[in-house]
């Protein structure tokens, strides 16, 4: 019988360890996909961030060759002068 229970505590240690073994794996797989989704989305933010900007230097230089000075392009855009004149220096 002292056997016997030996064998049953074992049998329960053993799938305790396999218990805990197969969630760890399943917390460590789903923190990887979670890792891999935050890293697309970041990814993808940063290149909605870029279009945007290329669109905001291309608006601002179409409406410099149009003749409207600097001040006059903040004021439209609702942008401080100060990143508009940056724009212009920056992208010729």
């Amino acid at each position: 019988e002292e056997h016997l229970r030996k064998l049953e505590a074992e049998t329960e240690a053993g799938m305790f360890v396999s218990n805990f073994a197969a969630d760890f794996r399943a917390f460590v797989e789903g923190y990887d996909a979670d890792m891999r989704s935050l890293r697309l989305a970041r990814e993808e933010k940063s290149r909605a961030e870029q279009e945007k900007a290329r669109i905001l230097r291309q608006a601002v230089r179409a409406l410099q060759s149009a003749g409207f000075p600097a001040e006059v392009i903040a004021q439209k855009m609702g942008c401080p002068q100060e990143e508009i004149e940056a724009i212009l220096s920056a992208y010729p």
